[in-house]
């Protein structure tokens, strides 16, 4: 916030004064501000509609907004003292630094407000031990007020979310905005640890309509005394501009960087977790194998013991049909003893990475007959 320089008229009918420089020469002098200006014609117009002839002003203006305005005026050409021109502009001087500092308060309680909402986002992230695309479609109400965003979109490898856009829109957004500010209403982040992802804050379009005072493309009508006067010349003109939205401030950019870099360390995390999940299972998977292959090297040699053993005891005894019976299942024991353990010993190739897994490789545990 800022204050304007005075603008004071002392006679709205003056006489025309030349001002020479001290050398006679006819150069040009920059008076801008000089207190002696000529000020615009329809400023002196306006004072004549009014029925004033002396004036003063004081502006104050905020984000090229006019918050203030003071002024002042007299029915006859007047003077200020520069006393009270000293006074005037003290007390416009305390007005714009009281309006700046009331405005900064409400920025830093706004800010400070926005923080702790993205503190509780990156917590409920961390706890959700979800998916990004699922956690700002459950809170994307919340990851749009962050930033003062109409609405949000994101992509997560070919999954698509927005509350605004359809899935097409979405895709041509990403293939034309890189990670950046763009003024047409869409700042997006890329998350590097999360291929193929990006969020995107949007915006929708402002439309302004600037006035001015008389359509630009329609002829000048000056008054018999040559001067054009913005309120007899004529009507007013709007101007709408389109094609922009609001600008993003430069805590909202700072609030979505931190915001990245949150969620980059939490999937980090997520990463981590399910990484120990899986080493987890895999011993699991692994402890139940050991556990079923033990069992079956059990019941094969089981079953070539208990029939060799009948025949070394009993052979004469046993029918040779019989006996042939017994060596049939001895043989088919071993073999599918010889195919466990080859399966065995390609398993430990492939956990020790001295061989890459094969169609069709794959260890089976054969069941042996009672």
């Amino acid at each position: 916030m800022r204050c304007h320089r005075s603008c004071r008229i002392a006679d709205a009918h003056p006489e025309p004064v030349t001002i020479l420089a001290l050398d006679g020469r006819h150069t040009l002098l920059d008076l801008t501000s000089s207190t002696c200006r000529e000020v615009a014609r329809s400023h002196i117009d306006y004072l004549h509609n009014m029925g004033v002839a002396a004036s003063t002003s004081f502006s104050v203006v905020q984000d090229r907004k006019l918050a203030a305005l003071f002024g002042a005026h007299h029915h006859e050409p007047r003077l200020l003292s520069y006393r009270r021109l000293t006074r005037c502009l003290r007390v416009v001087e305390l007005f714009s630094n009281r309006s700046a500092l009331l405005e900064l308060r409400s920025r830093q309680e706004n800010l400070r407000a926005r923080q702790a909402s993205l503190l509780d986002l990156s917590e409920t992230f961390a706890a959700a031990r979800c998916e990004f695309i699922e956690f700002v479609t459950a809170h994307h109400a919340r990851i749009a007020a962050l930033l003062d965003s109409d609405a949000v979109a994101a992509v997560q490898g070919e999954k698509v979310f927005s509350d605004a856009l359809t899935d097409s829109e979405v895709w041509r957004l990403v293939a034309a905005c890189k990670p950046r500010l763009d003024e047409r209403g869409v700042f997006a982040i890329d998350l590097r640890h999360e291929a193929g992802s990006m969020l995107l804050w949007l915006r929708r379009e402002v439309v302004i309509g600037r006035i001015w005072r008389g359509d630009p493309k329609q002829t000048l009508h000056p008054s018999a005394n040559g001067h054009v006067s913005p309120r007899a010349s004529f009507e007013t003109y709007v101007e709408q501009l389109s094609g922009t939205s609001s600008p993003w401030q430069s805590h909202s950019i700072d609030l979505a960087m931190a915001m990245k870099h949150a969620c980059a360390q939490i999937l980090v995390g997520h990463y981590a977790r399910r990484a120990q999940e899986e080493a987890e299972r895999a011993n699991r998977l692994k402890t139940e194998f050991l556990t079923n292959v033990t069992h079956e090297l059990r019941t094969l040699l089981h079953s070539i013991f208990g029939f060799s053993d009948a025949i070394f005891e009993r052979g004469a005894a046993i029918a040779p049909e019989r006996q042939k019976q017994y060596l049939q299942v001895i043989r088919s024991s071993g073999q599918r003893l010889l195919a466990l353990i080859d399966d065995l010993l390609e398993l430990a190739k492939l956990e020790s990475g001295a061989t890459s897994p094969r169609d069709g490789c794959v260890a089976t545990i054969p069941r042996a007959a009672n």
